[in-house]
């Protein structure tokens, strides 16, 4: 009560991928990234109405939380913009 969820299928996960023999700390040879936000945050946040930064308008709910991950993965890691964000992965359970 009064906080959000983290539910065992996101923990699962989450051990799986940081204890896997494939997982790499070097981003060239990654095939894929994993980002870890939340999809019961994003529903957590759903009356909320997120600023963004300079060049971000603002928006409310699930849209303003994932546009805000968005936003600060491209501006602080520059693995976003090389494939669009094609080979990021986001779950939401």
């Amino acid at each position: 009560p009064g906080g959000f969820y983290v539910g065992p299928p996101e923990l699962f996960l989450w051990e799986r991928l940081l204890s896997s023999a494939r997982r790499t700390t070097d981003p060239s040879e990654a095939d894929y990234f994993f980002v870890p936000a939340l999809g019961q945050l994003a529903k957590w946040n759903e009356g909320m109405v997120f600023e963004g930064g300079k060049d971000m308008k603002k928006m409310a709910g699930t849209w303003g939380y994932w546009a805000t991950v968005v936003h600060y993965i491209r501006n602080t890691w520059p693995f976003w913009d090389a494939s669009n964000g094609a080979d990021h992965l986001f779950v939401t359970m």
